[in-house]
């Protein structure tokens, strides 16, 4: 919040809705003061974690509800631990979206470094990810930072998902609905890749759970994948996730 609101230079008349997923008291207690202390930013909090689908949802049907609609009116889905930087926001103002457009930008992590474009791509078939096009593999923004044009017809992300694989779901949601993907070259964001995830001991069951839903409803062929994973998981002796996998 610190970074949007420092950077943004008065480029945009920016209002941030903070979706607080039952976070720990600290937390709640920064936000809240936050809050006060800056009345363009508004936070929500749930009293439970709903997920990251569902809360993203919250948010944009908060906007929809509390604010008018015009020809310059953005949403900027943006995870909680990213920076962004003043160049980011000067690029922005010089080549916003069109009405068809969704913007990604390259991620990099805290020391800068380069994680990748921001543009992902995954095998039908295995459910893996590549980082480099490849034909017929499925192109997905990386949730982390997506922004697009504030419609009423602005697609609403599919709740069925509680952590991963949503932003590939919602890429598709996306293309669908007739949006193509653009980036704005040098344009870059800092994530701590994981940073709200990595003290969580069932990621990796969020993580199988999701990639099994996705590819159930979005795969080229479910039995390849579901039996290739199951193999998988047993030669790694994983076999608790094994179990979770194949129930």
């Amino acid at each position: 919040i610190n970074s949007i609101y420092s950077n943004n230079k008065n480029l945009f008349d920016i209002k941030t809705i903070v979706v607080d997923n039952d976070s720990n008291a600290e937390n709640k207690e920064s936000l809240k003061q936050i809050e006060i202390l800056n009345k363009y930013v508004h936070v929500i909090f749930n009293d439970k974690n709903i997920g990251f689908a569902k809360a993203n949802n919250i948010g944009v049907k908060y906007i929809h509800d509390m604010f008018d609609f015009d020809d310059n009116s953005y949403i900027w889905f943006l995870n909680n631990d990213t920076l962004v930087n003043s160049h980011l926001f000067e690029s922005l103002k010089a080549e916003l979206p069109s009405l068809n457009e969704v913007l990604y930008f390259e991620m990099r992590n805290f020391k800068n470094q380069i994680v990748n474009t921001g543009l992902n791509y995954l095998n039908p078939f295995l459910g893996r990810y590549s980082e480099t096009y490849k034909k017929n593999f499925i192109e997905y923004i990386c949730g982390a930072s997506i922004f697009l044009k504030n419609t009423k017809n602005v697609p609403l992300w599919n709740e069925d998902y509680f952590l991963y694989f949503e932003d590939v779901d919602y890429s598709i949601r996306l293309k669908n609905a007739g949006y193509n993907f653009k980036t704005i070259e040098g344009c870059y964001y800092n994530h701590k890749v994981n940073g709200s995830t990595n003290k969580n001991s069932k990621v990796n069951i969020f993580k199988l759970q999701s990639q099994k839903r996705f590819m159930k409803e979005n795969g080229k062929y479910f039995p390849l994948f579901f039996i290739t994973k199951a193999i998988y998981l047993l030669i790694k002796c994983q076999f608790s996730l094994f179990k979770e996998f194949i129930r």
